[in-house]
């Protein structure tokens, strides 16, 4: 980048936070610029006429590796309450539960993902 070129909006610009780092090959950590995951949005749905709901949740960014792996790890591990099937992307996750467990999987999944020592760990 050349430091004395300016544009129309002042000096030139350069990539910042998350995406930026990501191109440069930093880490990008926890903080202001890229919060604690979360699951931003809820959309739940019957499944036949039973009780199981598929739920799908997108979170607030993209997670990183490790968060998927402690998800991940802890539908292996059964902390997630009765939930009989589960899938994590970077954006999104999804699972089939029955009604009444709905409410309870959604808390356990933001409590994992708030937990630090859960996020470090892959």
């Amino acid at each position: 980048m050349n430091e004395g070129r300016r544009t129309l909006f002042g000096p030139e610009g350069r990539e910042d936070g998350p995406v930026g780092a990501k191109k440069a090959g930093r880490p990008t950590p926890v903080g202001p610029r890229n919060p604690v995951p979360k699951v931003a949005v809820r959309t739940v749905f019957e499944v036949g006429t039973g009780p199981a709901r598929l739920a799908i949740g997108q979170f607030n960014r993209p997670l990183l590796t490790e968060e998927i792996a402690s998800l991940k790890r802890a539908y292996d591990r059964a902390r997630l309450p009765e939930v009989d099937d589960f899938e994590v992307t970077p954006k999104q996750v999804s699972f089939l539960s029955p009604a009444p467990k709905v409410a309870a999987t959604w808390s356990s999944i933001d409590s994992l993902l708030a937990n630090p020592s859960l996020r470090k760990a892959s």
